[in-house]
């Protein structure tokens, strides 16, 4: 018999795919209603066989604890605020000791601003940072700080200053976009957490310029509908592999921009990040973010 632990996760991840497509396409909302189902019995299958191995681990640390009124077990509780009914909340990435400190990185998203320095708490976090580059993750202690914005190379006058909270084991990329005259600095919130063997992947609009967009399947099922500026989609798991999509303005057909080939690897999470560029008729551009 499969290993349960393999079942849980199925558990989660066609219950989290059956509630992502239950209002845009009730055909997939179907199909992975049935396979969450199917997991569902498969756990209490072994349960029945073979007992709760939530009991028979008992003295062995675990992510997850049985449910209170299921006969399938649920994950524990932890810092993701997304519940799946098929299941409880997803477990944390760590414990609550090593979740203490924030993740902090900085993406340059402004087409028209020209490389940035950018300093946290009078500290330097960044250094001529160009459009459509990004830092690393940068180790932050909880708490407010004060971010200054400049010209690379200038210290003169900030083009942006700015205070920002970081939250204890929350992961951030704080994205610089809008015109290079109302530049801000928009906080997204990144979930690094992701179920073994398996890829995620969402959609943030960073295009000041454009109305709201879907990012679909070439040909095919919409993903992330009605996506508009300085909003990003839920994460959604996927099988890992190489896709052919396309952003389309939202409800319609037309195709702002083809993506093919787009990979995404195991136990890995990725952004497809929607910029503005002047070398398309579309005004598109994508930036591929892992996190």
């Amino acid at each position: 018999m499969e290993d349960w632990r393999l079942t849980l996760q199925k558990v989660e991840l066609y219950g989290t795919l059956a509630n992502f497509y239950r209002f845009s396409n009730p055909e997939l909302h179907m199909y992975y209603d049935k396979k969450a189902v199917q997991a569902v019995q498969k756990l209490n299958e072994y349960i029945r066989m073979y007992g709760d191995p939530f009991e028979q681990q008992k003295g062995i640390p675990s992510a997850v604890q049985p449910g209170p009124n299921s006969a399938y077990p649920m994950p524990a509780a932890g810092p993701y605020p997304y519940v799946n009914p098929y299941l409880g909340q997803l477990p944390p990435l760590a414990s609550p000791g090593e979740m203490e400190t924030g993740r902090v990185r900085i993406l340059h998203a402004s087409m028209d601003t020209p490389a940035l320095d950018i300093y946290v708490n009078k500290k330097k976090l960044a250094t001529q940072l160009k459009f459509k580059q990004v830092t690393d993750y940068e180790p932050l202690v909880p708490g407010n700080y004060r971010i200054e914005v400049y010209a690379a190379g200038e210290k003169s006058r900030p083009l942006l200053e700015t205070r920002a909270t970081v939250q204890p084991g929350n992961t951030y990329t704080a994205v610089a976009t809008g015109h290079s005259e109302r530049l801000e600095l928009l906080p997204v919130l990144d979930e690094p957490f992701v179920l073994p063997k398996m890829t995620k992947l969402r959609l943030v609009h960073l295009s000041p310029k454009t109305t709201a967009i879907d990012l679909a399947l070439k040909q095919g099922n919409v993903i992330f509908p009605g996506v508009v500026y300085r909003r990003s989609s839920p994460y959604v798991p996927l099988e890992p592999g190489t896709y052919d999509l396309e952003l389309r303005a939202a409800g319609m057909n037309e195709v702002l921009l083809d993506l093919p080939n787009v990979t995404l690897e195991a136990d890995r999470v990725y952004s497809i990040a929607a910029v503005s560029t002047i070398q398309r008729k579309s005004g598109l551009d994508v930036i591929l973010l892992q996190g």
